[in-house]
């Protein structure tokens, strides 16, 4: 990946196009750092696209107002592992861990954090009756043609199960699946334990 000092002396001589091309390489890294999952139980037998988790967390963004990021972690996990339990394979290849408020895409954060350098996705803060919290906005559209028609239906399903209920229920709901209770704090979570879900029964 490329570092600060780097972007910026190649943005220096890049002109115009600098803003662009950095972006692939960004993409490119990321991808190569979940390779060795790729096609595993970790990954839901799938290959890590970061373009496609981004999506995935853009069709969340728009359809759940003021989604915090524990909540979109949750609603990312009941999809792939739904999908994953209806078909054999991920929608977005991407490995979860488990951590105590639920399972989490796996480098969640640095996930996150490329999703708003290419500038599609805000973090916004909100105060509301003296408690500070945060929450995504988008600032990109949502490409559904990089998804399938079983997939947006599970995505949309998702939404009609989940989207209504705060963190804190969400995460109470993922303590309820074996692919939580089953796994240490930290550890990768097999995408076999979708077929013991609970909540999607």
């Amino acid at each position: 990946m490329m570092t600060e000092r780097g972007k910026q002396t190649f943005q220096a001589h890049a002109g115009d196009t600098a803003e662009q091309i950095p972006q692939k390489w960004i993409e490119k890294g990321i991808n190569q750092q979940f390779e060795a999952t790729n096609y595993s139980e970790y990954s839901g037998f799938s290959a890590f696209d970061l373009k496609k988790f981004a999506n995935m967390v853009l069709y969340f963004v728009e359809q759940v107002p003021q989604v915090t990021k524990t909540k979109l972690n949750k609603l990312l996990f009941y999809t792939d592992f739904k999908f994953f339990a209806q078909n054999t394979v991920s929608i977005t290849g991407v490995p979860y861990a488990r951590l105590p408020y639920g399972p989490v895409p796996n480098d969640y954060s640095l996930l996150y954090g490329a999703i708003e350098n290419a500038k599609q996705l805000r973090e916004e803060v909100s105060i509301d009756g003296g408690t500070e919290w945060t929450f995504f906005t988008t600032t990109a559209n949502f490409n559904s043609a990089l998804f399938t028609e079983k997939e947006l239906a599970t995505m949309m399903d998702t939404v009609r199960r989940f989207g209504h209920l705060n963190a804190s229920e969400l995460s109470e709901k993922s303590h309820q699946e074996r692919a939580w209770q089953a796994n240490d704090t930290g550890k990768l979570i097999s995408y076999l334990y979708a077929n013991d879900l609970t909540t999607l029964k």
